[in-house]
């Protein structure tokens, strides 16, 4: 397990830029504990080079490793791509079971669709990553706190747990997609013979996050899937104004044990909203696992 932050700034003018932006976000990857899978095909960032409007770089495929992984696993193909600007980045990701083994999601539970930030800059902000092998969590935010927040871009999947925190329920995983302060989709996913049956709650992406404030922490059940109560020990929600930027924030939100939450917002960036019935509400606030 492990969590990490880089300055980074969202510019795509040159060779470089782009193999600045796309290799920090590769090592972040790594560095958090995640595997790379061995598909063929992959990016190679001592030659890729910069690519056209609109096109693909490259792709990596990422995994879970953690004790799920050999009967639910989860993989992540992420692309590495120019917006529809020539100076823009653009990435867009896919979740699911498995690949072919040539860079292809099978079994596909999320396909995000591709986001570029509206303004480039050099200026830095920050990306920040987390993956935790014991909740079965990881997210990834990148260039959050530009004077634009519309550079902000957040990715999360995640495997439920039951309601008393005492056993994973590897049948359900979450995944989770903001573009800027919006969500642009939710997905919580059972496992079973055809993956096109098994959204559960597509269009309200607060299911299975614990709502604050923290003294009030145990209450409520987000339920999910007839009377199981399935929830994400990686996120929790609070009202606006509880918790300032820059924070670390300790709770047990369900239990005895307890986690870490780093607050995500800046001055200058509103924060990741969680929304209710699939549309924003500025008034929540997300926090996610940072240990």
């Amino acid at each position: 397990m492990g969590y990490t932050s880089w300055p980074s700034y969202p510019l795509n003018t040159t060779d470089a830029d782009f193999r600045q932006w796309g290799s920090a976000i590769s090592a972040a990857m790594a560095a958090i504990g995640l595997t790379q899978a061995s598909d063929t095909g992959q990016i190679n960032w001592a030659t890729v080079t910069h690519p056209a409007i609109n096109t693909l770089g490259g792709y990596e495929i990422w995994r879970f490793n953690d004790s799920a992984q050999s009967t639910r696993p989860i993989y992540i193909r992420i692309e590495y791509r120019t917006g529809s600007v020539i100076d823009r980045p653009a990435n867009s990701w896919t979740v699911g079971t498995g690949t072919n083994g040539a860079g292809t999601i099978t079994g596909t539970i999320l396909a995000a669709g591709t986001h570029s930030p509206l303004v480039a800059t050099a200026t830095p902000g920050h990306s920040f990553a987390c993956y935790d092998a014991v909740t079965g969590t990881f997210w990834l935010a990148l260039w959050h706190g530009h004077v634009s927040n519309s550079c902000t871009r957040m990715m999360a999947v995640a495997r439920g747990w039951n309601a008393d925190e005492t056993a994973q329920e590897t049948d359900y995983i979450g995944a989770w997609d903001w573009t800027a302060t919006n969500f642009a989709s939710a997905v919580v996913w059972r496992s079973t013979s055809t993956v096109t049956s098994n959204v559960i709650a597509s269009s309200h992406p607060q299911h299975g996050f614990r709502w604050g404030p923290f003294e009030t922490i145990y209450a409520g059940k987000w339920i999910l899937w007839s009377d199981k109560a399935i929830y994400f020990p990686g996120f929790l929600t609070v009202g606006a104004g509880e918790i300032l930027f820059g924070n670390e924030v300790p709770a047990a939100p369900l239990g005895a044990v307890e986690h870490n939450y780093w607050f995500l917002s800046l001055p200058n960036a509103a924060p990741f909203t969680v929304g209710y019935s699939g549309t924003s509400n500025a008034n929540t606030r997300l926090l996610a696992l940072w240990e």
